[in-house]
């Protein structure tokens, strides 16, 4: 494994060339549409005015698991998802369904409260796959004609290599600095891993020493180990006050959801061992475990990645006997924000420009190849039984069609955003992955452009850049969505958008000319085109 960053970078002219044929296809564009026709988060919006091809339905209103069967296995509510659904097909647009959101009757764990959507247990993944089968298949035969399926929403485990250990020791060592700040006592370490024990905690961290609650039963070396995207903490405090006491205020961080009493709570800020929250305790707690996320923000999935690989053998055995030519896409892995933003995944610096040139695990064995390939790896080690086989032996990879990503570029730093594409299909390659990448997921502040032809220069790239990079479809969240929303910009640059985005399709680009640090890319095509943007 080497290093996979770019060398054909041209600092004299500050430009950056790619010689690679993409052809791009006309139906390349989708949207997220959040609240049209239905509305759940909001006010009714409106349809799309710039042309589409598909619609993602993740975070438009009732489609999630949670909003069809809410209340018991026998229990099922069509009546939303029949109007939405049903709209998106009558007007021609191909819908890739986002399987995600565990009812909490069918939670691994119902009294958790880690959900972005406050749904106690929906970020977990089900107690009975038998339950998530059934789900999948009511949805194929309720929608035969939904052609795409995604599996889960943006999962992103917290997965490290490990040096060494040995068996009988309670310690390991971890191979490089990358993320091993965030490590902290009271994180589970997946039992899924070789040598790791049910139920072993994270119980100190010295360096790259990090101590556990029981011994590895085999020896470690050179290994992948997933750690709990979250940590506990014994927590004090009354009833209607907003104040906290925590016997560790380590790794604690103002953002970071709280878990307690099957209640959820938003951390404003800590000192020493005091946490001071967002919104009052409902109840007084004495001495009582709460869980915190290790990062500024809520979990999509609080499993471990071995769930995942199940939950895609499933889905897949599931929908294909209803609909044999079904597209099952991947669990969404990767995500550039994942490298380059610090309140994510703490990267020293906010200069994507240093982060690459100045940390060059960014594009090393051990980091990029985690990055890209730790949730498509994962082995199916349940033991489940469905349809004729247990899985044992296969990965998340084995049972999808299409690889996704959520690229959220930063479309000011173009080169760093192609480094990580070319290393994302090299990654892949290494990994024996050879499936096709569609970007189901990315979006841009546009309040934060200044003039409409920025807007649409920063649309484009987002849009744009990663097909021509070699993503077969790239989708939009969302039309309707907040600061990201399209919907409410000038006619001026929905035009111009709808024109570039037009312009592309049906397209073979041959060449990207790219600023080091600024300025416009230039896409060429072989009918001699161009495109600015």
């Amino acid at each position: 494994m080497t290093s996979l960053v770019p060398q054909n970078l041209n600092k004299s002219t500050g430009m950056y060339g790619v010689n690679k044929s993409v052809t791009v296809s006309n139906d390349f564009f989708g949207f997220n549409v959040l609240n049209y026709p239905v509305a759940q988060y909001g006010s009714v919006t409106s349809a799309p005015t710039i042309p589409y091809s598909i619609f993602r339905t993740h975070d438009c209103g009732y489609l999630k698991w949670w909003d069809i069967q809410p209340t018991a296995s026998n229990v099922f509510i069509w009546s939303n998802a029949d109007t939405i659904l049903n709209y998106y097909l009558n007007a021609g647009k191909d819908i890739l369904f986002t399987l995600y959101g565990t009812p909490t009757w069918a939670s691994k764990r119902p009294a958790e409260a880690l959900s972005p959507y406050n749904v106690l247990g929906g970020s977990a993944e089900p107690e009975n796959m038998n339950d998530w089968a059934n789900y999948c298949i009511a949805v194929a035969t309720r929608y035969p004609t939904i052609k795409y399926f995604e599996v889960w929403n943006e999962p992103n485990p917290f997965v490290v290599f490990v040096l060494s250990g040995s068996s009988g020791s309670n310690t390991i060592t971890l191979a490089n600095t990358f993320n091993s700040g965030l490590i902290t006592a009271g994180m589970l370490v997946s039992p899924n891993a070789l040598g790791i024990p049910a139920n072993c905690m994270v119980t100190g961290v010295s360096g790259l020493v990090v101590t556990l609650s029981t011994n590895l039963t085999a020896n470690i070396a050179n290994q992948q180990i997933e750690f709990s995207p979250y940590f506990t903490r014994t927590c004090t405090g009354t009833a209607g006050s907003n104040s906290l006491t925590v016997n560790n205020g380590t790794n604690i961080v103002a953002g970071a959801y709280l878990s307690l009493n099957s209640a959820q709570y938003i951390v404003q800020s800590i000192s020493g061992t005091t946490v001071t929250l967002t919104s009052n305790l409902a109840t007084t707690v004495s001495g009582v475990t709460g869980t915190f996320t290790y990062q500024k923000t809520n979990l999509f999935f609080t499993g471990w990645r071995e769930n995942l690989a199940t939950m895609a053998r499933v889905a897949n055995i599931a929908i294909k006997s209803v609909n044999p030519n079904a597209i099952i896409l991947s669990p969404p892995s990767g995500q550039v924000s994942s490298f380059f933003y610090p309140n994510v995944y703490s990267m020293p610096g906010n200069d994507l420009t240093q982060n690459i040139e100045n940390h060059p695990a960014l594009y090393t064995s051990q980091v990029a190849y985690n990055r890209v390939t730790q949730i498509l790896t994962a082995k199916d080690v349940s033991g489940f039984y469905y349809n004729g086989t247990t899985g044992s032996g296969t990965q998340v990879s084995d049972w999808v069609d299409v690889i996704a990503e959520h690229l959220y570029i930063a479309t000011d730093f173009e080169y760093q955003n192609v480094c990580y594409l070319k290393y994302l299909f090299s990654w892949l390659a290494f990994a024996g992955i050879n499936k096709p990448v569609w970007n189901t997921e990315q979006g841009i502040d546009t309040t934060l452009s200044a003039s409409d032809g920025l807007i649409t220069q920063r649309l484009t790239r987002a849009i744009v850049l990663p097909v021509l990079c070699g993503c077969i479809k790239s989708i939009y969240y969302g039309w309707d969505f907040g600061g990201f929303a399209i919907n409410n910009l000038s006619d001026t640059v929905k035009n111009a958008l709808t024109n570039n985005i037009n312009f592309v399709k049906g397209k073979t680009c041959i060449r990207l000319l790219i600023p080091y640090d600024g300025g416009s890319i230039t896409a060429y095509f072989t009918d001699g085109s161009s495109l600015v943007f």
